[in-house]
């Protein structure tokens, strides 16, 4: 008797700044995506990855729902603001990757959250265990042309350096990939 392999999905932990901060980073995303010829950075929100993933049985998501629900009971909201535009690379399993990404300044309450997460060892995709929060303009697919093409245009656009986001965090949320774009599944409201 054959044994029918049980459907994983995959599932990615992210904060998503409210729509007025969402809709400006997205024009920003989609005019840098262009200049760059890259798309993926798009099938995103803008958003903070809490969690880098999580591979779950198919029949078992309404637990693991439950289970990190328990996480975020005693969460309540508190600020996040970037911390200037960065050009740099990122370190990956492959090696390192051009990126193009707002960071975020230090705060103890995203550290603590991250912290709090990474209890979580149950269906955790990856071992990372270091914590970058920052907002992905351009990644994955960026090459190393079109990452030099993003960097001299922010070199000569001084509105782009300067821009500065803050909003209150409040939620985190569940995402599952379809039809190739990123879509909520389930959000924790912080209280």
């Amino acid at each position: 008797m054959r044994h029918l392999r049980q459907k994983t999905i995959r599932f990615i932990l992210i904060t998503v700044p409210p729509a007025p901060v969402a809709e400006k980073l997205e024009i920003l995303r989609k005019e840098f995506n262009q200049i760059a010829g890259s798309r993926i950075a798009l099938t995103y929100p803008p958003h903070i990855t809490l969690r880098t993933g999580f591979l779950v049985p198919e029949k078992e998501i309404p637990g693991f729902v439950k289970e990190l629900s328990c996480l975020f009971t005693e969460e309540k909201p508190f600020w996040i603001e970037t911390d200037g535009i960065h050009c740099g690379y990122y370190e990956q399993d492959s090696g390192p990757q051009p990126i193009v990404c707002f960071r975020i300044k230090k705060s103890f309450r995203l550290a603590s959250l991250n912290k709090k997460l990474l209890t979580y060892k149950r269906f955790r995709k990856s071992k990372r265990t270091s914590f970058d929060p920052h907002l992905t303009i351009a990644y994955e697919d960026l090459s190393v042309e079109g990452f030099e093409r993003l960097k001299e245009t922010i070199q000569r656009r001084p509105d782009i350096q300067k821009l500065q986001f803050r909003w209150r965090c409040d939620h985190a949320g569940l995402y599952i990939k379809k039809s190739e774009c990123w879509m909520a599944y389930h959000t924790f409201f912080f209280r």
